[in-house]
């Protein structure tokens, strides 16, 4: 079973026990009886509009549900290419997590070297060199 259809059929048990019934489910999604029974069962996979309702429901982001169903659905090169599409969004999700730390760490790291270099920030000039010396080096990084 792929990974996606996993993913949906555990989505649609949370919303069956919202809903107390495939049926109710199926209705709140905006599909058939027979549709919700064919995504249940592994024997079909969701449509990109059923998997943004499903998101919705659970009030849960459906980006991640639609690139695992686009990687589901293809085959050949188009699969090798969702596949590299995936890779480079997690890379930049793990700069972006990275670079969202820096300011912080350099903020401790100027005011740890001025501690220990017996620098006192007395003036509003000697704030504002300090700022502009970390933000040279955040604009290098």
């Amino acid at each position: 079973m792929v990974k996606n259809m996993k993913k949906v059929q555990e989505n649609i048990e949370i919303l069956k026990e919202k809903y107390k019934s495939y049926n109710k489910t199926a209705k709140a999604l905006g599909i058939t009886g027979a549709a919700i029974n064919y995504l249940i069962h592994g024997e079909t996979v969701a449509k990109d509009e059923t998997i943004i309702k499903i998101a919705n429901e659970l009030k849960i982001e459906p980006e991640e549900m639609l690139l695992e169903s686009a990687k589901d659905r293809s085959k050949g090169k188009a699969k090798e290419y969702w596949v590299q599409i995936e890779k480079k969004l997690a890379s930049v999700a793990a700069t972006i997590l990275v670079a969202s730390t820096l300011p912080s760490i350099l903020n401790n790291t100027l005011s740890i070297l001025c501690q220990i270099a017996g620098f006192q920030i007395t003036s509003k000039l000697e704030a504002q060199a300090v700022t502009r010396v970390k933000n040279g080096l955040l604009q290098a990084i």
